[in-house]
């Protein structure tokens, strides 16, 4: 199966021009024949990983190829989606966040006002 992808991958790249690369060595490319936009991804295939300029160009919301540079010193760097890993956010008096921190919480059963 892997190889049939990779074979039509390296067909369809033979008529696309490359435009450029993002921080996390994303590859994007237009297709000469439809113009049509994709992206390679580097690494495990994330869409989350895709920079908000570069999600803007790919789905033809903006038409100027995106730089690496940041234009205004309040902009902070992409970050790709964390849940389902050790990374994700879990708030502070949440039972997943007292696992992991090895607390073990009280339970009690719940007594009907009635």
């Amino acid at each position: 199966m892997f190889k049939i992808y990779t074979m039509i991958m390296k067909l369809r790249l033979r008529r696309c021009k490359k435009v450029g690369v993002d921080e996390y060595e994303n590859q994007y490319f237009v297709d000469k024949k439809t113009g049509s936009r994709f992206c390679l991804y580097y690494g495990i295939p994330e869409a989350s990983k895709v920079p908000a300029e570069w999600h803007a160009w790919l789905h033809n919301a903006s038409s100027e190829i995106p730089t690496n540079q940041k234009k205004f010193n309040w902009q902070i760097n992409h970050i790709p989606n964390s849940s389902g890993t050790k990374f994700a956010y879990t708030q502070l008096n949440s039972i997943r966040s007292a696992i992991s921190n090895g607390v073990f919480l009280v339970v009690k059963k719940y007594k009907s006002w009635m």
